[in-house]
């Protein structure tokens, strides 16, 4: 399973890499959204906006972790409010989701594998319903 998830995502970072759909490329954050995600790495939110950051975090986790996947120190992973101006694709096994307009969460995960180690995968997670909508690997 672990290999298959390897491949798979291996297999995205070449087609994402082939067809030049990185969000430097084709996609813009809202602003609005962005100043929000910016402010919010500031140790300034109240106690419930870390419960729900935790809770956010936790369903990410999971979900990599069900894919194999080995995380570094999932508890300090990043969760920015994101939301797409233009088209923004997400893969989740063998779809492609277009999240624009949509308002998700943004998990961002340091991978620990030797194969993960020079990447970052942003787990996005839909901000109404807290269902995994789809991954995207930031290459570093």
């Amino acid at each position: 399973m672990k290999l298959i998830f390897v491949l798979a995502l291996t297999g995205l970072l070449v087609f994402t890499g082939i067809t030049g759909c990185t969000p430097a490329k084709n996609s813009t954050i809202d602003p609005a959204i962005q100043s929000q995600a910016d402010a919010s790495q500031h140790p300034t939110a109240s106690d419930q906006d870390q419960i729900d950051k935790t809770k956010i975090r936790n369903i990410a986790f999971q979900w990599l972790k069900n894919q194999e996947a080995k995380v570094k120190e999932w508890e300090t992973a990043q969760v920015i409010e994101t939301k797409y101006t233009d088209d923004h694709n997400v893969y989740k096994a063998d779809e492609i989701i277009n999240i624009k307009g949509m308002d998700t969460l943004k998990v961002v995960f340091e991978m620990e594998d030797d194969v993960w180690r020079s990447i970052a995968v942003a787990v996005y997670v839909d901000k109404a319903t807290e269902e995994v909508l789809g991954i995207d690997p930031i290459a570093r």
